[in-house]
This record gives structure tokens, C-alpha cells and sequence, in this order.
């Protein structure tokens, strides 16, 4: 379902700390599923040489024997800091949102240019596009701004990952621009989320609220009370797949709704 819906988007966006922990490609690997006629693949014995073979059938003339010809979407990055940023990092050709007004940022560049040119493994992420990003006070890059630079790319419809901290953006801005509405008695004038999907699954994880107030265990600034929450969904509708239900629903300030 996850690599379902990111075939339609254009753009599958994460933030730094997703890819410092999960490392992932955000391919479509698994699209369409191999009951669809997936040409026989499958076969490998493990899922980092699936992802390999899949890259190599992307990139070469087996197109139209099997393999998938549905081009991935593009990876973005919201990195405030661009060393949160793996040196492992697998997102060759991603749009990485950062501050480049730190010193920092042009030392991390530096130093990444200086790897490239003596022949490190960090080839396949080599052809990054760096995009400046003013950062907030809550030290994050602004995903309105981002949105809009996003746009001017080309981009039309983006997929939000993750994680959590990126995840809460997005939902503060939607959660606040509604309580500006109310406020003023309009309309918004733009929105920031269309649909939320949410799967549940049937057990316990530990870990933090994406919605948690001020002050998480991990020390990462959330949103707090009264900062446009809460935030109804509305048109809910769900399914089951396997053992997990996943909710969908428009978030209200998409609607106008009060």
C-alpha cells in the first residue's frame, strides 16, 4: 500500500532524522504487488538485493519484460542542519531543504565535495540539490516555504513520510492556519495537507506522541496546547489490510469546516 501511494506523488518527503536512522530509498519496489504480474521478482534473498535489482531494471533496457516502468517519485529532505545527514545517505538526486546561512552547512559541503573527489562510496548520493531554507525559531526549516520552492520545482502532490518531528510540522501548520480562520472568520487562503493516513496496527510500540506536547523524552520540540488542536478529520473512511485498519480523512482546515 506504502509503495502504492507513492507511485501517484511526484515527491516522498522525510526529514533528517529518518534518513540518519532508516536510511531508506523510498523506491516503488513492491508496485505494482507480484499477484499483479510483477514479472516473477521476488527471487533474491534479501531485501537489499531486491532493492539493487530493482535499481539496476530501472536503469537498464529490461524495461517492458517484467519489470517495473513506473518512475519513482523524487526523495526531498528537510535538514536543518545538514550534518544530521548520514554519509551513508541512499538518496541520490533528492532535494535536501537546509539553512545555508550556517558556516557549518558550506564546512559539511566542503567536506562532502572532498570525499566525491577521491572516489568514496558516496557516489549514488553525489547529485543532491541543495535549496535554502530560512530556519524558524523552533530551529526548523519552514515546510510553507518549502512547499512553495517545491512548487516553483515542478512539484504538484507530495507524499509526507516522516518522521515524527516532520510529520507534527505539517499538522501544526495545518492545525494553526485553521485557528487563524476561525479567528478572522475566512477561509484559508492555502492548506498544507489535503489527506492524513494513519494505519493502526495491533500492538504496542514504544516510542513518543507525533502530537505530544512541549518537551517529548527526546528532547525534540512538539506541538503545545492550544496551538490549533485539536485537528478533526473529516470524510473518514478505512479498510483493512492484513491485520492493520487504515484511516483515511481530510484534515478540517482543508475544508473550511468548523
Amino acid at each position: 500500500m506504502t509503495h502504492g501511494l507513492r507511485s501517484i506523488h511526484d515527491g516522498i518527503l522525510v526529514g533528517a532524522g529518518t534518513v540518519r536512522q532508516d536510511n531508506p530509498r523510498l523506491n516503488i519496489r513492491h508496485w505494482p504487488p507480484a499477484s499483479c504480474g510483477d514479472g516473477g521478482r521476488g527471487t533474491t534473498s534479501s531485501e537489499e538485493e531486491e532493492e539493487d535489482a530493482f535499481d539496476q531494471a530501472r536503469g537498464s533496457d529490461a524495461i517492458g519484460r517484467g519489470e517495473k516502468e513506473t518512475a519513482a517519485p523524487r526523495a526531498v529532505v528537510l535538514a536543518g542542519n545538514l550534518s544530521q545527514l548520514p554519509r551513508s545517505m541512499r538518496l541520490g538526486g533528492a532535494v535536501v531543504f537546509t539553512d545555508l546561512s550556517s558556516p557549518d552547512a558550506w564546512r559539511w559541503l566542503a567536506e562532502w565535495a572532498q570525499r566525491s573527489r577521491e572516489g568514496s562510496e558516496d557516489r549514488a548520493a553525489n547529485d543532491f540539490v541543495i535549496v535554502h531554507s530560512p530556519l524558524q525559531a523552533d530551529g526548523r526549516c519552514d515546510v510553507g516555504d518549502c512547499l512553495e520552492k517545491l512548487y516553483s520545482m515542478g512539484f504538484r502532490s507530495l507524499m509526507v513520510e516522516g518522521g515524527a518531528t516532520v510529520i507534527s510540522s505539517f499538522l501544526r501548520g495545518c492545525g494553526e492556519e485553521m485557528a487563524r480562520d476561525e479567528e478572522f472568520g475566512r477561509n484559508p487562503d492555502g492548506q498544507l495537507v489535503d489527506r492524513v493516513v494513519v494505519t493502526i496496527a495491533p500492538m504496542f510500540l514504544q516510542g513518543y506522541n507525533v502530537l505530544a506536547t512541549e518537551g517529548n523524552a527526546c528532547g525534540a520540540r512538539t506541538t503545545s496546547p492550544g496551538a490549533g488542536f485539536p485537528l478533526p478529520l473529516l470524510d473518514v473512511g478505512f479498510v483493512r489490510l492484513g491485520q492493520d485498519l487504515v484511516v483515511v480523512g481530510a484534515p478540517a482546515c482543508c475544508q473550511g469546516a468548523r
